[in-house]
């Protein structure tokens, strides 16, 4: 016998002393995919709500059997369009101006009102331009000045 003929006990020998190849660090997860109308999928965007379209489909489908995602989470869907009406209407309603006119009368004395009341107001102008700036930050628009 030679040295150089490999006996099929030699070779798995070696097999089961060679080093692993290096596995992935993510498993490979198999899609699932299902056609949908655009009547079907616009009913089941609803239903998700905030949640992903996949993340609601597997809570309906397998309920708590289900398990954990180890991804990234993937915030919310973002409706441009509610945010810029809502944006829209704060500027419509001249809220802001309002409550400022509040809080300069009732703090030169026009207005009778109590520390707290006026403490109050500054309060709810303050929280009116933090929607303000949130809402334009959601939307990406350049803030003014």
């Amino acid at each position: 016998m030679s040295f150089s003929t490999v006996t099929p006990a030699k070779d798995r020998f070696r097999k089961a002393a060679a080093p692993n190849p290096p596995k992935s660090k993510r498993e490979v997860r198999k899609p699932f995919c299902i056609r949908l109308s655009d009547g079907e999928r616009a009913v089941l965007e609803r239903k998700a709500g905030n949640k992903s379209l996949g993340a609601y489909s597997r809570e309906k489908l397998l309920g708590e059997v289900q398990e954990p995602r180890k991804g990234p989470k993937h915030s919310p869907k973002i409706d441009y369009v509610l945010l810029g009406k809502i944006l829209a209407a704060l500027g419509k309603s001249e809220l802001a101006s309002s409550l400022c006119l509040l809080a300069v009368a009732a703090e030169s004395g026009s207005l009778p009102v109590t520390e707290d009341i006026a403490e109050g107001l500054k309060t709810a102008c303050a929280d009116v331009r933090a929607m303000r700036r949130d809402l334009i930050k959601a939307l990406g628009i350049k803030p003014e000045g």
